[in-house]
């Protein structure tokens, strides 16, 4: 371990610019103002899609023989329109 660190960089000084992280030449800015919350990353996804929620919503019980019954359904059909064709 001691031999690899000796091997090192001769100029490296530690507690000086060369430890500070490279921001694009930029000052780093506090750690809350890089924060970006998940509402902000998702609003133009969620605004678009904000009519199929509204209906998806209306019809959402959590009830899970509900979602077997659109499983099955939903099977039914393609099975329909496989045989059909």
């Amino acid at each position: 371990m001691f031999l690899i660190r000796a091997l090192g960089r001769k100029d490296y000084k530690k507690g000086t610019e060369q430890t500070k992280v490279f921001f694009s030449g930029n000052e780093v800015p506090e750690v809350s103002a890089q924060h970006v919350r998940a509402d902000n990353i998702y609003w133009g996804y969620k605004k678009a899609l904000e009519r199929y929620y509204k209906a998806i919503n209306a019809i959402h019980t959590g009830f899970a023989p509900d979602y077997v019954m659109w499983y099955v359904i939903c099977t039914a059909l393609m099975l329909i329109v496989i045989v059909v064709r």
